[in-house]
């Protein structure tokens, strides 16, 4: 008798389900990698932009006189502890708080800054007596829904 060998080469149905399960067990652990990539790249975007939005904003405080030459009193003024909580070791020096009204400065980013918010606050004579010490905080909402925030610490002398 003759045996049918051409029956005898190749791979069953159940190898090939199986390989085929295999291939897309890889396929869907890359999809997840690409996701996570991809969040962690918009993240790192946002960061750098903050990043960015504070730096340029603290250099704006450096070159901006200690006190209002024209008006030391001004509570507009940058360097102004609007809310007098400075001083108060208590809380922090009240370097601690952010937020439009409960921060002593706030301002919302705009152009290509939008969607960021941007609060500082002010404490007197901090490190030492006759600085200013800021923290500048910036805050921004992914597409989550997920408020992600960070801050910079400056300490600026007084103008001589």
């Amino acid at each position: 008798m003759k045996s049918n060998s051409h029956w005898t080469s190749g791979y069953t149905l159940v190898e090939l389900l199986g390989g085929i399960l295999v291939f897309a067990f890889g396929l869907l652990a890359l999809y997840r990698a690409q996701i996570a990539v991809v969040k962690n790249n918009s993240f790192a975007h946002h960061l750098t932009k903050a990043t960015m939005l504070a730096q340029d904003q603290l250099e704006t405080f450096l070159n901006t006189p200690y006190v209002n030459p024209y008006n030391p009193d001004d509570e507009d003024w940058p360097w102004c502890d609007r809310n007098r909580d400075g001083g108060d070791k208590s809380n922090g020096y009240g370097l601690d708080k952010r937020g439009q009204g409960i921060a002593d400065h706030f301002i919302q980013g705009e152009g290509r800054f939008s969607g960021f918010s941007i609060s500082w606050n002010i404490a007197n004579d901090q490190p030492i007596a006759g600085n200013k010490t800021i923290r500048l905080i910036v805050d921004w909402t992914d597409q989550g829904s997920v408020t992600h925030s960070m801050s910079m610490d400056c300490v600026k002398g007084p103008d001589y």
